[in-house]
C-alpha cells in the first residue's frame, strides 16, 4: 500500500482528530485561514475575490463541469449517495454503534460487557469499533 493509503487507512481506522496544518500537508484540505474567525473570513474574502479575478476563471469554470460530466458518468452522485446512506443506516442501526459514540463524545472508557445492568445491556463491540474507541480514549 502507498503512503497515501496509509495515511488514508490511518485516518478512517484511528478515528483521531488532526490539525489544520496536518490536514493541509497530507493535502486533506487545500488552505487555511488565519487563526481566528476574523482572519478566517478575511482568508476566505480574499481567496475568493481572487479566484474571481482570475484571467483564466472561464477556462477553469469549463474544466471543472467537464471533468464533473465524465465523472458522473463513471459513476453518478446518487450512486455514492445511496451507497452512503446504507451504510449509515447498518451503522446507525447497530447499538455497538451509538455505544461508541457515546463513550468517545463524554471521553467515557467503552464499557464493552455488562450482564449485570438489564436496563441497559451493552454488546461486544465488533473488533472495528473496539479499535476506534480504543484510539479516542488514548488521545
Amino acid at each position: 500500500m502507498n503512503t497515501r493509503g496509509q495515511q488514508a487507512l490511518e485516518l478512517t481506522e484511528n478515528c483521531l482528530p488532526i490539525g489544520t496544518r496536518k490536514a493541509k500537508a497530507i493535502g486533506l484540505i487545500d488552505d487555511a485561514f488565519g487563526s481566528d474567525l476574523a482572519e478566517f473570513r478575511a482568508g476566505v474574502c480574499q481567496s475568493a475575490e481572487s479566484l474571481a479575478r482570475s484571467v483564466d476563471l472561464e477556462l477553469r469554470l469549463r474544466l471543472k463541469r467537464q471533468a464533473r460530466q465524465t465523472d458522473e458518468r463513471t459513476k453518478a452522485l446518487r450512486v455514492y449517495r445511496d451507497e452512503e446512506l446504507a451504510k449509515m443506516a447498518v451503522n446507525f442501526g447497530d447499538p455497538r454503534y451509538h455505544q461508541s459514540r457515546q463513550a468517545f463524545v463524554y471521553k467515557r472508557p467503552l464499557v464493552v460487557e455488562s450482564r449485570s445492568n438489564p436496563i441497559f445491556p451493552i454488546v461486544p463491540l465488533a473488533p472495528e469499533l473496539r479499535r476506534w474507541s480504543l484510539a479516542r480514549r488514548s488521545g
